[in-house]
């Protein structure tokens, strides 16, 4: 059995080849009796190519998602892209190939499920470009992000991104941003690149909550159509093509008031 394991990135992934019952038997002996583990993840026969070289198939390790990054740009009738920089917007949108099995919390031993099945498309933060991995993978530009870095998810059957069905993850919140004042008290008009950033919005949507140890699920404090306003720099803001107008993806944590 050829098994490898990539470790020094928190998207660490699994490689390995199917093994039968009796090839395991022979190798571990009693010990596997003993130790009562659980039924292994099988690995398909079929191979595959990771950055030009054939291996086995792969699955995510833990909480890490495999990700086919979408071919075309995130701009569409109904897309979206992130508001940093049009020019040079990179894709955070893609289709789940295949998710961990999950974890389980430190102190109570609870399963720590994963929120996430394959086919699901997919949006996910800044944050997954600096914690995730990213290579071609049976000829696709693949990532390996974790489950935390995934801001929601969307029903794409008409093979465009709609806002509107986005399903915020978790203890993140969906949020219409206010449009910034344009007249200071004084009657000065302000120019677009001197107005005041906005830190209030309408709540749209609202994920199901953070999982706790005991398995039960944190509210995240607001409901839909509430008003509400945030920390600085907090949350991932998108900007709807379409309309042009701007949503935030935020953590319930970093709200600071609602009314």
């Amino acid at each position: 059995m050829t098994r490898l394991l990539f470790v020094g990135s928190p998207a660490a992934l699994r490689l390995g080849s199917v093994q039968s019952r009796a090839e395991r038997s022979a190798r571990d002996g009693p010990r596997a009796k003993r130790r009562g583990a659980g039924p292994c993840v099988r690995m398909a026969e079929a191979k595959h190519m990771l950055n030009g070289r054939e291996v086995p198939a792969m699955e995510p390790v833990g909480m890490n998602i495999l990700v086919q990054l979408e071919k075309r740009q995130s701009i569409t009738r109904k897309g979206i892209l992130l508001a940093s920089n049009v020019e040079s917007v990179k894709r955070r949108t893609g289709k789940v190939l295949a998710v961990g099995p999950g974890t389980r919390f430190v102190q109570s031993g609870e399963a720590m499920t994963m929120p996430l099945s394959p086919g699901d498309r997919v949006v996910f933060g800044v944050s997954a470009d600096y914690r995730g991995m990213r290579f071609s993978y049976d000829g696709e530009d693949c990532m390996l992000i974790t489950a935390d870095d995934v801001l929601g998810t969307i029903s794409d059957t008409d093979d465009t991104f709609d806002l509107s069905g986005m399903q915020p993850l978790d203890d993140k919140v969906l949020v219409q941003v206010d449009e910034s004042d344009s007249v200071t008290l004084g009657g000065i008009v302000l120019a677009d690149s001197s107005k005041p950033k906005s830190r209030c919005g309408t709540v749209l949507r609202i994920g199901s909550g953070k999982l706790l140890e005991n398995g039960a699920r944190e509210p995240v404090g607001v409901d839909v159509g509430d008003h509400v306003m945030w920390n600085e720099y907090a949350g991932n803001e998108i900007q709807m093509a379409s309309n042009n107008e701007k949503v935030l993806i935020i953590r319930a944590r970093d709200l600071v008031a609602a009314w």
